[in-house]
């Protein structure tokens, strides 16, 4: 399992379900998560091993949010 953390701006309800129409059909994840009490709209996503972090930048930021992964 690989856990990949991102800040976002995901920040409304309406976001986080658009967020969802796109997370919720990729293959590879399989879970996920928006912690909106953080200053950074933190997305939290278990996924398999082969999802990186560039392809889930690049994924929201073509569906218009963005999104930036943060350090380990």
């Amino acid at each position: 399992m690989n856990i990949l953390v991102f800040k976002t701006d995901i920040e409304n309800d309406n976001k986080i379900l658009y967020a969802a129409s796109i997370l919720d059909q990729h293959h590879s994840i399989h879970r996920w998560n928006v912690d909106r009490d953080d200053i950074d709209n933190v997305l939290r996503i278990e996924a398999t091993e082969s999802l990186s972090e560039e392809e889930v930048e690049e994924l929201l930021l073509l569906n218009g949010l963005e999104c930036q992964a943060l350090p380990d």
